[in-house]
């Protein structure tokens, strides 16, 4: 199993912004009303959660630990369905 990069609450929001809704940088700043320097600085420590300075990596990390979590909750559900 691979090791999970836990994320704060913001990050996850940020991530999610990011990957799922494709939001630019500047964009999430202008939703949330901060800005881009503070957005900046949460994507930055999203990084080094993930041990990179790429933020293609940290999506691409982020995406499979979001699948796998959804692929565990399957197999628990899908389990508890049997008994």
């Amino acid at each position: 199993m691979a090791i999970k990069h836990f994320l704060t609450i913001r990050e996850t929001e940020l991530m999610d912004l990011l990957v799922i809704e494709e939001l630019s940088p500047h964009q999430v700043a202008e939703r949330w009303c901060i800005s881009k320097t503070t957005v900046r600085f949460h994507i930055t420590n999203v990084l080094e959660r993930y041990h990179t300075n790429s933020i293609t990596v940290a999506c691409i990390r982020y995406l499979k630990e979001t699948h796998e979590d959804d692929k565990q909750r399957a197999l628990i559900k899908q389990n508890l369905d049997k008994e």
